[in-house]
């Protein structure tokens, strides 16, 4: 049996390390509930093709990168993709900071190179959403896993100690009691 001074030690350096990563989430989450989404630099050029427009993904990825060289505009570190669209096909590569598409003109002799640079609190909110990539999907995960066992350890605690127990389990009922009107209302 673990120590009621281990589980306080285990609840306090849990509690400490995931702190930053879920203020992020609650600061953006809060932000993002306010309608708060940050800002976007976008800027759109038309580029010419050497060939007609091909849904090829090499050629493409250096028609973009090109383009930004020429015009001297960092490159996004992400992989580019094909996606399918409506009208044929969209290029996309894009990184937490900035974003690169190309869509061929209706001649397929020429393409719309859009480039839009994010604001902080506008790569932030990608973060929120899940969109910045598999390494803050995994500080997610861990921080959802660090602030369950917080709260698990905290509750242990409470219930496990006489002078707590009842005011604890009283909290508990109602913090239920108000999640279960509001899901019903």
């Amino acid at each position: 049996m673990i120590s009621r001074l281990k589980i306080v030690q285990l609840h306090m350096l849990l509690s400490s390390f995931v702190l930053p990563a879920v203020l992020l989430y609650i600061v953006s989450g809060a932000l993002y509930t306010l309608g708060v989404k940050g800002h976007v630099a976008k800027q759109t050029f038309t580029v010419a093709l050497e060939k007609p427009f091909a849904p090829d993904l090499a050629l493409l990825s250096g028609v973009a990168e090109k383009a930004l060289v020429e015009r001297v505009l960092p490159v996004p570190e992400g992989d580019p993709y094909l996606k399918k669209s409506k009208g044929g096909y969209k290029f996309r590569w894009d990184d937490l900071h900035y974003a690169v598409t190309l869509v061929a003109n209706k001649d397929n002799r020429s393409v719309e190179l859009t480039y839009r640079e994010r604001s902080v609190l506008t790569q932030v909110m990608r973060i929120h959403r899940a969109e910045a990539g598999m390494t803050f999907k995994i500080v997610s995960i861990l921080a959802v896993a660090g602030l369950f066992l917080v709260f698990a350890s905290g509750l242990y605690m409470a219930y496990t100690v006489p002078k707590f127990r009842n005011p604890s389990l009283l909290a508990t009922g109602l913090g239920l009691l108000m999640l279960l009107v509001i899901v019903l209302a």
